[in-house]
């Protein structure tokens, strides 16, 4: 047993047991990193040198500040890496059943438990765009959604919330393909 003379002040058990609480709620259901990724293949008509050019052009137009999202960029390889976040909006799946709320949802378990179907919960991600000739490579990885209650911060990013977003990231592979087809390269 820690007798107070023994910890520092300000440092007691409470202190061990809020933790051993955190580390017990931040895995509850959530999706297993290895599973938090998406990738998409798109075949184009361009060389890498204006596939490169193309898709930096897209984040800019993508992107407010496109100079805070890309992290790293070669264009020699014809890379590009990014973090940014996206708005998930989950829906629910035809076989689960919706939580009842007509009872008030009261402790920050609950409202973890009940995040994906609540409310759009904002997903922090990593990118990576490569470009060779006639093809571009996306992925999404190191997804990762939170949500905080009391002294606990819960890892919310679960299977239904990566649905979610890889539903929102087609819609950005999508605008991806548009700019690679209706690139003005009269210029």
């Amino acid at each position: 047993m820690i007798s107070s003379e023994e910890t520092p002040k300000g440092r007691g058990i409470g202190k061990y047991v809020a933790v051993l609480l955190l580390a017990s709620c931040t895995t509850f259901d959530a999706l297993p990193w290895s599973e938090r990724f998406y990738q998409v293949v798109i075949d184009t008509t361009h060389d890498k040198r204006t596939g490169y050019r193309i898709a930096k052009e897209w984040l800019v137009d993508m992107f407010a500040t496109a100079e805070h999202v890309i992290h790293y960029q070669d264009k020699e390889e014809g890379v590009i890496k990014g973090k940014s976040q996206l708005l998930a909006r989950p829906t629910r799946p035809e076989n689960q059943v919706r939580p009842d709320f007509t009872e008030r949802i009261t402790s920050a378990l609950d409202r973890y438990k009940y995040a994906p179907y609540v409310a759009a919960q904002s997903v922090d991600f990593t990118f990576t765009i490569e470009i060779k000739n006639k093809r571009v490579r996306v992925t999404f990885d190191d997804m990762k959604s939170f949500l905080t209650g009391g002294f606990a911060t819960y890892d919310v990013y679960n299977a239904v919330l990566h649905a979610a977003f890889v539903k929102e990231a087609e819609g950005v592979i999508e605008s991806l393909e548009i700019a690679f087809l209706t690139a003005d390269l009269d210029w």
